[in-house]
């Protein structure tokens, strides 16, 4: 008998997709449902901001990206990867560069709604390391893909301990299924 989990993983080697498992008892796994276990923090800076001022801030809250906004609209996201860019292009001249000039500009939101396999996807298709989530139109959130991957990792875990445990219910001495 195989289990789900290795039939998963059979699935994912073979070169196949395979969609999320699920369990009544599990909640489905949204953005929404990844959020709530994080702090609401989300770090932004204006575009007028010199990139030296928006990596001290990302240093200092240990964050890979911040929003680049003016008021509540986003523009753009600057990155680690942003400046890596521009610093390989301009030297040491980058880091005093406005990050208008340098932020990767934001065209794709997510909702709280959208499923994180659905967000992975479009991060992976569009070469993204992270993704603003808007709620009715306003900014609530960034998520990263490295965080997204870890909690789909223990989100797989956690379902497939669940129907674990349902199949040694099942077969348990002296039940019986209907």
């Amino acid at each position: 008998m195989t289990t789900l989990a290795q039939r998963v993983l059979d699935s994912r080697v073979a070169g196949r997709q395979f969609e999320n498992p699920d369990h009544p008892r599990v909640g489905p796994f949204t953005i929404g449902h990844f959020l709530m276990g994080r702090p609401a923090c989300l770090y932004s800076v204006q575009p007028e901001t010199p990139a030296r001022e928006a990596l001290r801030l990302m240093a200092e809250h240990d964050v890979g990206a911040v929003v680049v906004a003016e008021g509540n609209r986003p523009s753009g996201i600057f990155s680690e990867r942003d400046h890596a860019r521009s610093s390989a292009r301009l030297g040491a001249a980058a880091t005093d560069l406005p990050v208008r000039d340098i932020m990767t500009a934001c065209a794709v939101f997510v909702q709280p709604s959208d499923s994180v396999q659905k967000c992975v996807g479009l991060m992976r298709e569009k070469s993204l390391r992270c993704l603003p989530v808007q709620h009715e139109g306003k900014l609530i959130a960034m998520v990263s893909l490295d965080d997204l991957l870890a909690d789909t990792v223990a989100h797989h875990e956690h379902v497939f301990k669940e129907i674990e445990l349902d199949e040694q219910l099942l077969f348990l001495p002296g039940t019986y299924s209907c």
